[in-house]
């Protein structure tokens, strides 16, 4: 064999490895991607959400910004969580009888009394965005949501002015907040949605929520 064609065969071996080894780091990558999702939301039974061309506010986002104006008022989900605010947000988030919301309506409609450690994840993911572990849940644990309780205040969504900023959504918003002492107060404030496709809350996370 000459030595033009055995440059030739080598070249062509040398071709195909490299083809091979991006063809592997390919597979590889989209392995990878697929369990970078933070839950497995087959199990959880929620499906991605369809974002309509105009955005509106749905009855479960509504709903969950109708109880950050009791809780929440002046929310920015960089904060960082400990023990208690993630107790506090189990109670208000998935122990309240004021506030419902499809996935732990669902939950209760198919006699189900209690939700998971993971469940109380994804709630959380929904409402802020993040994933976190509730470190002051153990593995295992069991979430009654029988046993809701809420608090004396009530909120109304009255008004909401929107500006898209493409994955976010700037909201300038009105509320009626009634309780027992106050009467009713209608208070304004500014709120930043982000998209979430996977998030309960009609595909939406809270970054920022803020009224006085």
């Amino acid at each position: 064999m000459s030595m033009e064609k055995r440059l030739k065969q080598k070249t062509r071996i040398i071709t195909f490895a490299i083809v091979l080894g991006a063809l592997f780091i390919s597979g590889c990558n989209n392995t990878n991607d697929s369990k970078n999702e933070p839950f497995d939301y087959g199990e959880l039974g929620v499906s991605e959400y369809k974002y309509p061309e105009e955005f509106a506010i749905g009855d479960n986002l509504r709903a969950m910004l109708e109880n950050c104006a009791i809780y929440y008022t002046d929310y920015d989900n960089s904060n960082e969580i400990d023990a208690e605010w993630e107790q506090g947000f189990i109670h208000n988030f998935c122990q309240n009888s004021w506030f419902g919301y499809d996935y732990l309506n669902s939950i209760g409609d198919n006699g189900g009394l209690t939700i998971s450690k993971e469940q109380v994840e994804y709630i959380y993911n929904s409402f802020s965005g993040n994933s976190a572990e509730f470190m002051s849940l153990t593995e295992g644990e069991d979430i009654k949501i029988d046993e809701a309780s809420s608090g004396f205040s009530y909120a109304e969504l009255l008004d909401y002015k929107t500006e898209d900023n493409g994955d976010e959504i700037n909201l300038s918003v009105t509320f009626k907040i009634s309780n027992a002492v106050d009467g009713d107060i209608e208070k304004e404030g500014k709120v930043t949605l982000i998209k979430n496709p996977y998030s309960c809350f009609d595909g939406y996370s809270v970054k920022n929520f803020h009224i006085s």
